[in-house]
């Protein structure tokens, strides 16, 4: 019957053409010929089956081949006879089948880095070898290296990003983490210390426990939204500041600082001076050493919009006077919303990194009448404007100075804004200043502890561990109340009596005796303009 099934693979064989008629004697090299005259290169010695005088002779030890000819050990005798088969010949197999080349069939080191291309996918997650999602592991002696890349073109991106994310390496022990074509984070030459890389609080002026809206400083220094002072000692009128809306497009704001200067350049004189300014608190600087003499440079990135273009000055002051470092900005185009960075070098006599036990003061200063000093090489001494040019940021067409996502951070580079939930900054901003009440019929103490009929003693906890024991400031003292005996009686003197940076106890007199001693009442707010608040500003 028929064979059935897949017809068996035939391999190539040929009898090689008798070559004794050249035998000689002395002549051990012969060319291999099949079918009258065709030359053939055969892979292996081991391919052919020679056989002198019907001797079978042995591969590579009786004879070897070299390209298309056989060469003999022995030269074979003119009347010797001979025969010869070709078992098989190299043949071109064409593109393999999908799966059919194993591992084991490539030789070490025979897949090269100019075969693999200019870039290798390689998926990700999983560990088996054969799956989809197979891991890629290189040899604990091999390295991988790309180029260094750049902001807008990292060296290392995923197939599914953007070409301007993923990574990129800046300058030597480096590596920049990029997202959008901005810098987000640098390991390396910008040591971030724990928590927030924004050594400033509330950059993004968006807590305001304040509630400034139109404040009209006149001669004055006063913190306007939280951590943030305006500072003002000008002829040219009062300086109105508010927080805005106004914030830079597409930016991630929503509030901004904004300062009203009135007819700025027709009045400044000497002396005259309006600045936007806040206080680092000098534990915050410790790390800028790490141990080290001298202190770490400091970058500082902000939005501003200014009623001026051209030149303008920022400053890093370590608040006890001991050094200063100015430096100039340029707005290309007035009243536009623009992004800044400004580095400032390490203090080489390490006094910035808090061996004074300062903190530091960041500046912008908005008009002065006096001249400052661009110090761009040094830090210096004293906190003086002196001799150069004068500081105006304002004209008396537009007065409208707008400030916002203040950042500064340790190293040389700007990175992204660090945005954090309102909660978060709240906090931070409520160790230095709680506006504990604010309105109508809003609880101060729980519970009174009446000593008299007069009076009582309330416990106060505050929001946040404060940075020192606070002062408090209220309203008036009329605005708060409280029920002994059912009856509502309005204070007639309200005072921190006792304080800890945690708590304190609020004593409130009232002048109408009611109730009794084993009364607890609670204290509450009975105005809509009552504020009370408690402050351990720097």
């Amino acid at each position: 019957m028929p064979y059935i099934g897949k017809d068996p693979v035939t391999g190539n064989y040929n009898s090689l053409d008798d070559i004794s008629g050249s035998f000689d004697g002395s002549t051990t090299t012969f060319n291999l010929l099949v079918n009258s005259g065709t030359a053939v290169t055969p892979v292996r010695a081991e391919a052919l089956i020679i056989s002198i005088n019907g001797v079978i002779q042995e591969p590579a030890t009786d004879f070897t081949i070299s390209g298309t000819t056989i060469i003999f050990t022995t030269a074979p005798a003119s009347t010797d006879t001979f025969f010869g088969v070709l078992l098989g010949q190299q043949l071109d197999i064409g593109v393999p089948s999908d799966g059919s080349v194993s591992t084991g069939k490539l030789a070490d080191g025979a897949v090269t880095v100019v075969k693999l291309g200019e870039t290798v996918t390689v998926a990700k997650g999983g560990t088996g070898a054969t799956t989809a999602a197979a891991a890629f592991t290189a040899l604990a002696s091999s390295q991988a290296t790309v180029g260094d890349g750049s902001v807008g073109a990292p060296a290392i991106t995923s197939s599914t990003a953007s070409a301007d994310s993923g990574i990129y390496f800046p300058a030597a022990d480096t590596i920049g983490m990029v997202a959008g074509g901005t810098e987000q984070f640098r390991f390396g030459s910008n040591p971030i210390p724990g928590g927030s890389k924004n050594l400033l609080i509330n950059g993004s002026m968006t807590v305001n426990q304040r509630a400034i809206s139109a404040l009209a400083l006149d001669g004055a220094n006063q913190y306007t939204v939280d951590r943030w002072r305006v500072e003002e000692a000008t002829s040219a009128g009062a300086v109105q500041v508010n927080q805005s809306t106004t914030v830079p497009a597409g930016a991630g704001f929503a509030s901004s600082l904004h300062v009203d200067v009135t007819t700025a350049d027709s009045s400044i004189a000497a002396g005259d001076y309006v600045l936007i300014y806040q206080t680092i608190e000098a534990q915050n600087l410790q790390h800028l050493a790490y141990g080290n003499a001298a202190a770490k440079s400091l970058t500082l990135s902000f939005w501003v919009r200014s009623p001026k273009s051209g030149t303008h000055a920022v400053a890093l002051y370590q608040n006890d006077g001991s050094r200063h470092y100015i430096r100039e900005y340029t707005v290309t185009s007035a009243d536009t919303y623009e992004y800044i960075t400004v580095t400032f070098p390490g203090d080489a006599s390490g006094t910035i990194n808090n061996d004074t036990g300062a903190g530091l003061d960041v500046y912008f200063p908005l008009v002065t009448g006096s001249t400052y000093q661009n110090t761009e090489d040094t830090w210096a001494s004293g906190q003086d404007w002196s001799t150069s040019s004068a500081v105006n940021c304002m004209d008396n067409a537009a007065n409208n100075f707008y400030l916002t996502g203040v950042q500064l951070e340790v190293g040389d580079v700007a990175t992204d804004f660090a945005h954090e939930d309102y909660g978060t900054t709240l906090q931070k901003c409520e160790r230095y200043f709680w506006r504990a009440i604010d309105g109508t019929q809003q609880v101060l103490c729980a519970a009174l502890s009446m000593s008299s009929t007069t009076t009582g003693w309330g416990y106060l906890k505050f929001s946040a561990s404060m940075r020192a024991v606070p002062t408090m400031a209220y309203s008036d003292y009329a605005h708060f109340a409280t029920q002994p005996g059912g009856s509502q009686q309005a204070g007639s003197a309200l005072a921190l009596a006792y304080a800890t940076k945690e708590c304190g106890w609020a004593q409130l007199t009232w002048a109408t005796p009611a109730g009794a001693v084993s009364e607890a009442p609670l204290v509450y707010s009975i105005s809509a303009s009552a504020t009370l608040d408690l402050s351990a500003e720097l």
